[in-house]
């Protein structure tokens, strides 16, 4: 029980370094013990916000972070924040689901 504990701990400091200078409003959370996927949404724009999932995956003493956003303002920083330097990559084009899959739905 105490390893899960330091488990959400971590995890709690680590999402404090990912939203700095990020307005994040987290919403859900799902706990799969040592897979915990993380929910938000950041305001843009009169009402409407951008999606932000994060994922932590302990495996023995070793954590995975890796996330995924719909934001364009924000992709660039979050990424920053979470390793700690520049990217270079900068954002990938998030479609809608019904655009994706146009010609099969």
């Amino acid at each position: 029980m105490s390893e899960i504990n330091n488990f959400r701990l971590e995890i709690l400091k680590q999402i404090r370094r990912i939203e700095k200078g990020v307005p994040i409003k987290w919403d859900r959370v799902i706990n799969m013990d040592f897979l915990v996927q993380i929910y938000g949404w950041i305001p843009y724009n009169k009402g409407r916000s951008d999606f932000i999932l994060i994922t932590f995956e302990k495996y023995k003493s070793e954590i995975t972070i890796k996330f995924t956003t719909s934001s364009v303002k924000f992709s660039e920083k979050l990424h920053n924040n979470l390793m700690g330097e520049e990217t270079k990559e900068g954002y990938t084009p998030c479609i809608k689901f019904k655009k994706y899959f146009k010609k099969y739905l």
